[in-house]
């Protein structure tokens, strides 16, 4: 799924540092989307695992900051449920 993100979604991506790699799934799977993301055109191409992740991260667990991230970045793109059915 390739979407287009606008320059906030962009600079809430991005407002993960990638010296966090390897400390943690949340972390590394941001990481991993910037690396996805052209940061000048808000162009990413989603896999359908990442969709699935997304969606996980945002509501299958407590707590972290992550889920208002997620929505922030990707609700206008995927809708209010990031891409679950």
């Amino acid at each position: 799924m390739n979407i287009m993100l606008n320059s906030a979604e962009v600079d809430v991506l991005f407002r993960q540092d990638p010296a966090a790699a390897g400390k943690g799934g949340f972390q590394d799977f941001l990481i991993r989307l910037q690396g996805k993301c052209d940061r000048t055109t808000g162009e990413i191409l989603l896999s359908e695992d990442d969709v699935k992740l997304i969606a996980k991260y945002a509501f299958d667990y407590k707590g972290g900051g992550w889920q208002g991230r997620l929505l922030s970045i990707f609700e206008r793109s995927l809708g209010p449920n990031l891409g679950r059915e």
